[in-house]
């Protein structure tokens, strides 16, 4: 899977919360960036060893700007650490075009969304096209504290006239945002939108799994899985006709761009797709949160950040 990259500026840093930032982005040229809909991220690479993804939050009929709300993670990778303490207004960045692993169904009669921390900002831009298709929708959001909850002030405004549920961890019982309750009680037509911690989302997926898969949704930030470091099997890139190696505590990603390849790839943890290989042959050992149980089962692609092999000899389209 190839990503078409270009570059944009840091247009604006503003505060949103604590350890939360809004950043705009813009064109050089000040023209339309590539259209998005509601749930799309975008792949910001930050330097040459950074690559990372984030929600675009602002409504999807804007073109001349993407606007992202950062968390500043100090046990992360290092992506927010280099937005919140290394880059400055008017820094150029490369950008891919938008990529939307967490779409709106807008036909929907019902949206019920729950969001945790920083989850809120792919779910923002739902309620934003939700509110211009004039769709009946409700909001569940918990955050550790007033102080912390990035969008609030746009939140509350509209809570006065619509079901916003607002809660916060230093305030509150956590049975103030009962997932469980909350499915429970959803019309049997709403579809369901859930993203935030691992926590919440185990038990999203728990409550959900008696439904139908249509109707339900989820965006994962964090992986909950193990990556396959295992090694011990010999990876074949065709198109660049290459014979690789892979040893113990290498991924197959690791091992391409050790190789001189440029593979596509963002979160490296299995999570955004970018990263997506077609498989030519072999049985990959699928370590991701990305792709259905279907897809997996039917072993064409893997997620090449995160997923080994369980056969001598995996065949790749790279």
């Amino acid at each position: 899977m190839s990503i078409t990259m270009r570059d944009v500026f840091i247009y604006s840093m503003t505060f949103e919360a604590v350890d939360i930032l809004r950043i705009e982005l813009r064109l050089p040229d000040g023209g339309d960036l590539p259209a998005f809909t509601s749930g799309s991220h975008i792949n910001l690479k930050l330097n040459d060893k950074l690559t990372r993804s984030y929600s675009l939050i602002n409504d999807a009929s804007e073109r001349h700007r993407y606007l992202i709300a950062v968390h500043k993670d100090e046990h992360g990778r290092g992506g927010s650490r280099y937005l919140h303490e290394t880059a400055r207004v008017g820094q150029k960045l490369q950008c891919s075009e938008p990529v939307n692993a967490f779409p709106l169904n807008e036909d929907a009669n019902m949206s019920v969304l729950i969001a945790g921390g920083i989850g809120i900002t792919p779910i923002w831009s739902m309620i934003q096209r939700l509110e211009v298709l004039g769709k009946k929708w409700e909001l569940h959001y918990r955050a550790r504290s007033r102080e912390k909850a990035a969008l609030l002030t746009e939140l509350e405004a509209l809570g006065r006239t619509r079901n916003i549920n607002i809660s916060y961890s230093n305030e509150t019982m956590r049975d103030m945002c009962d997932v469980r309750a909350i499915i429970a009680n959803a019309p049997d037509d709403a579809d369901l939108y859930c993203c935030g911690p691992l926590e919440m989302l185990e038990v999203f997926d728990e409550v959900c799994a008696p439904l139908d898969v249509s109707r339900v949704h989820t965006e994962r930030f964090q992986a909950d899985g193990e990556i396959a470091v295992q090694g011990g099997f010999i990876l074949k890139a065709v198109k660049s006709n290459m014979e690789l190696e892979v040893k113990e505590g290498q991924t197959i990603l690791q091992v391409l761009r050790d190789a001189g390849l440029d593979p596509a790839y963002s979160c490296e943890s299995g999570l955004c797709g970018e990263c997506q290989t077609r498989v030519i042959s072999g049985e990959p050992d699928h370590q991701d949160l990305y792709l259905t149980e279907e897809e997996k089962e039917s072993g064409e692609s893997i997620m090449i950040c995160c997923s080994g092999s369980l056969t001598p000899i995996l065949e790749i389209d790279q």
